[in-house]
């Protein structure tokens, strides 16, 4: 277990001991149990076995409400962890049920104004974005950066959570101004209070220029791309997938922007890394050669065109069904090449 998730478990024990102190009479042996149920549960989830995490927390559950009565802050807990254990299932209408109910009894017993609060409409937010429900998710992520920001005041780096949760959130809803806006401030709670945590910039970096991207300002989206770029040439060792990702969208972007040499120059790039793993990144060998098709396309080369276009659809004609659309548009693509 990560040293911060002991520490968790240290603190929550201390304060259920002493809610505990504080309310009707227990049998210690039944308090340890429910106690000892709810660690587990905490740690099973956190390393992906749901089911027997979603059935610790249930065991904690029955005697917290035996012990202490249904709104308190301990079934608060297990409903949670029941919540987490659904989510890793891909049941999320029912761990949004028992977010829900845990959020209800968090608000009755600490207020509207509490992490623990916070901590509830963030969870529920999430769950609703992952179901496609993308604005009943900006409304409970809304909740919990308000709460946030009332507790540490804007720009706290507590928030940074918060602020990239929404700027997400926004995107899915094509809020594009507002996408900016919260992932320029989760960027500069980066800059000013992590930066050492350069993976997470580069990942911020990337979606401030996929909104650019979508809103058509392909040179701010360039510039953030190579930013990405900077980054991930100091983080990791030599030439990766991330890299040549990365590489496809600046030479995407330069597809864009009508600098057809350019953009052939990266997706090549993107080509020498790709062909050195071919078994694990078929998807993206497919993708690439239909770029650098349509490059060689716009830029009149018909017959590299043609070439690259048939290295595409070999891939997809091994790896998709015969009647998958990219093959249909592959072929047109090759047609259109031949009549130029």
């Amino acid at each position: 277990m990560k040293p911060y998730a002991t520490i968790f478990l240290f603190l929550f024990n201390c304060l259920l001991m002493s809610v505990f102190a504080q309310t009707k009479p227990f049998t210690v042996s039944d308090t340890t149990t429910a106690i000892r149920l709810l660690n587990e549960s905490i740690d099973l989830n956190a390393k992906g076995k749901f089911t027997e995490g979603y059935a610790k927390a249930d065991n904690a559950q029955i005697i917290f409400e035996q012990l202490l009565g249904r709104e308190t802050i301990q079934v608060a807990a297990a409903l949670t962890q029941k919540g987490v254990a659904n989510r890793g299932m891909n049941k999320f209408d029912d761990a949004i049920l028992y977010h829900e109910q845990c959020l209800a009894i968090r608000k009755k017993v600490l207020g509207k104004v509490d992490l623990l609060v916070a901590q509830s409409y963030n969870f529920i937010g999430t769950l609703y974005r992952f179901k496609g429900s993308f604005s009943k998710s900006l409304e409970y992520l809304l909740f919990a950066k308000d709460i946030r920001e009332e507790i540490y005041g804007k720009g706290d780096a507590n928030i940074l959570r918060s602020y990239n949760n929404l700027g997400d959130a926004f995107l899915s809803v094509d809020d594009f101004d507002h996408a900016l806006e919260y992932n320029f401030k989760a960027l500069n709670i980066l800059l000013k209070f992590q930066p050492e945590n350069v993976d997470y910039i580069s990942k911020q970096y990337n979606n401030i220029a996929v909104v650019y991207t979508t809103l058509g300002q392909y040179n701010k989206a360039k510039d953030y791309f190579q930013k990405v770029l900077a980054v991930q040439r100091k983080i990791f060792p030599g030439d990766t997938v991330d890299i040549a990702m990365t590489y496809t969208n600046i030479g995407a972007l330069y597809n864009h922007l009508g600098d057809y040499d350019k953009a052939i120059d990266y997706l090549h790039k993107t080509l020498n890394i790709l062909l050195k793993h071919p078994i694990e990144v078929k998807n993206e060998l497919e993708m690439t050669f239909r770029s650098l098709g349509i490059s060689y396309l716009f830029k009149g080369d018909y017959d590299k065109a043609i070439n690259h276009f048939r290295k595409a659809l070999d891939i997809l004609e091994k790896t998709k069904s015969a009647t998958h659309p990219g093959i249909f548009d592959l072929y047109s693509n090759i047609g259109l090449s031949f009549l130029k």
